[in-house]
C-alpha cells in the first residue's frame, strides 16, 4: 500500500516592511494571525538578525535543550512563569488559539 504524503509549506513573513504604514502591519498582522491559526508556527524574514547571533542561539538552546531534565528545570518558574522567562516541561501548558477579529 501507499501512504499518500502530505505536504505542509510553513509560512514565511517578511517583517521587513512592517513600518511602511497602516496597510502593511494591517497585512502583517492577517498573515500572522493566519499562520498561527492553520500551522502555529512560521518563518520570520527581514529581521536584520546577524546570521552568526543566529547560529550562537541556536547552538546555546540545543546546549541547554540536550541537557539534563533537572539542569532544565533549575529554570522554572513555577505554574505562572517569569516575566523575564523560563522553562517549562512538556505537559505542562497549553497554547491558546488565534482568535479572528470581529471587525
Amino acid at each position: 500500500t501507499k501512504i499518500d504524503e502530505v505536504v505542509l509549506e510553513i509560512p514565511i513573513i517578511d517583517i521587513s516592511q512592517y513600518d511602511q504604514g497602516s496597510e502593511s502591519i494591517h497585512n502583517l498582522c492577517q498573515r500572522w494571525d493566519s499562520s498561527m491559526q492553520q500551522f502555529g508556527v512560521c518563518v520570520i524574514i527581514g529581521h536584520q538578525v546577524p546570521p552568526e547571533l543566529f547560529e550562537s542561539m541556536l547552538n546555546e538552546s540545543k546546549k541547554f535543550f540536550y541537557g539534563s531534565m533537572d539542569e532544565k528545570l533549575e529554570f522554572n518558574h513555577g505554574k505562572y512563569g517569569h516575566p523575564a522567562g523560563g522553562y517549562t516541561p512538556p505537559g505542562s501548558e497549553n497554547v491558546s488559539l488565534s482568535v479572528s477579529s470581529t471587525e
